[in-house]
């Protein structure tokens, strides 16, 4: 009985480490059918890293064309660094270009463009810069030449574009009644007191300063489509979303209504007056940070200043005189219990167009020196 069972039980251990052995092959061909070189879970990974490598590589392709759209079918160097950049570090020269992903890939730069570098071409964004720290004039506001006029660099970043202003006033507008750009027709009078013509143009020339400022600075573009938009001195300075330049911002003025202010119905200035505006300091703070301002001679800013209490009032435009800015009435009328006293006055002072910029414009010259402008064609 007893020799049975020792036989019964040596079978079964027998078994046993049989059916381990079998299960330890299973298992360690099951194994090297996942891992190593040739594994599933390797080609599975190895799948997973080729599919993400080559999205990044179509993505970055797509980045470039949209460069070369903008740049005539041209990109720079600096340019194809930049659109690079965005999906990882760019190290190496030459064929052993390589762009190292966010996730660690390796990407030879020739897989994604092996085109024709812009070799020697400098356009507008890459060097028209500003730099309040700096010591020298031409690094602080490169100097510029463009469509003959003698020019500075006054901005260039996401929130204004590239511009540039003259270097100084290109001539001396008239302003309130002895403005050239309004007729005493373009002030719609509703008011009850006999106003003579030259009050009608004050008020008309305060009105439409900005938009007819901002007008004259259009006239000095060049036809190349080097600059996209001009405005005056003073006015809103940033873009809109179709990079232009916004322009008059102001509503209507609505002056009390109460007894003290009757006088202003009178003549005709209820809800007629563009309101007061502060865009002037942008551009003003810009100037004195950069010393581009105009030397001694005043310069139009094109922004609103109104004053008034309950006997009088005056509507002003701004003006920068060297690095300091002021207001000059153009319009004051001052109630004396039944008489009204209405005054249009007649102000000239110089006028400094600003440019907006192509970034993709092409410098065709100079180092940015006073001596050497840059040249933008």
């Amino acid at each position: 009985m007893k020799e049975k069972l020792k036989e019964r039980k040596g079978v079964t251990l027998i078994a046993l480490v049989i059916t381990i052995i079998v299960l330890l092959i299973l298992a360690g061909v099951s194994i090297a059918m996942l891992s190593g070189d040739n594994g599933l879970l390797t080609k599975a990974e190895k799948a997973k890293e080729e599919t993400e490598i080559a999205d990044i590589i179509e993505r970055a392709k797509v980045d470039i064309l949209g460069v070369q759209s903008n740049n005539k079918g041209d990109i720079t160097q600096k340019q194809l660094d930049e659109t690079l950049a965005k999906y990882g570090t760019v190290s190496g020269e030459g064929e052993n270009k390589i762009l190292t992903t966010n996730k660690g890939y390796i990407i030879k730069v020739s897989d994604i463009y092996s085109g024709t570098i812009a070799v020697g071409k400098i356009v507008a964004e890459d060097v028209l810069k500003t730099n309040s720290t700096a010591t020298e004039a031409k690094d602080k506001s490169p100097y510029v030449k463009y469509n003959g006029l003698d020019c500075r660099v006054l901005y260039n970043d996401e929130t204004h574009g590239i511009q540039i202003i003259t270097a100084e006033s290109v001539e001396d507008v008239k302003m309130g009644a002895n403005d050239e750009m309004v007729t005493p027709d373009d002030f719609e009078y509703t008011g009850t007191v006999s106003v003579n013509d030259n009050y009608k143009k004050a008020v008309a020339s305060y009105n439409n300063a900005v938009d007819n400022l901002n007008n004259k600075a259009k006239t000095y573009m060049d036809k190349k489509g080097i600059a996209t938009d001009a405005r005056c001195l003073g006015s809103v300075a940033t873009l809109s979303s179709d990079y232009k330049f916004k322009g008059d911002t102001s509503g209507i003025q609505d002056f009390p209504t109460s007894s003290g202010y009757k006088y202003i119905e009178n003549i005709g200035l209820q809800k007629k007056c563009k309101k007061y505006d502060t865009n002037y300091l942008e551009d003003k703070n810009k100037i004195v940070e950069l010393r581009i301002y105009n030397r001694n001679k005043q310069v139009w800013l094109a922004s609103r200043k109104i004053d008034y209490t309950t006997r009088d009032i005056s509507l002003s435009l701004y003006y920068m005189s060297n690095l300091s800015h002021y207001d000059t009435s153009l319009i004051y009328a001052s109630s004396d219990t039944s008489n009204v006293i209405t005054s249009g006055y007649g102000r000239s002072y110089g006028f400094r167009p600003v440019f907006l910029i192509s970034p993709n414009a092409t410098i065709s010259g100079g180092d940015g020196s006073s001596e050497n402008p840059y040249i933008i064609k």
